[in-house]
C-alpha cells in the first residue's frame, strides 16, 4: 500500500528532517518501520513537502525489543 500526502506550505528542509529533535518525524518513521515499510520526506521544488509511506501488503507487525 502507498499513501502520498502533499501540502502546498513552504517545504521542509533537510535540516528539518534529519534534526533528532523532530519528534512527529521521528514517530512516524517508527510506526512505519514497525509495520515493515519506509517512509519519504521530500520538498516539492513548486512548494510545499511530499511524504510517502509505503508498507507492503500483509505487512507483520515488527516487535520492538525493549529494554531485557
Amino acid at each position: 500500500m502507498t499513501l502520498r500526502v502533499q501540502d502546498n506550505g513552504r517545504g521542509i528542509t533537510e535540516a528539518e528532517i534529519a534534526n533528532p529533535e523532530s519528534l512527529g518525524l521521528l514517530g512516524m518513521k517508527e510506526r512505519t518501520a514497525l509495520l515493515g515499510g519506509e517512509i519519504v520526506f521530500h520538498r516539492d521544488p513548486g512548494g510545499g513537502t511530499i511524504v510517502t509511506v509505503r508498507i507492503p501488503q500483509g505487512g507483520t507487525l515488527v516487535h520492538a525489543k525493549g529494554p531485557a
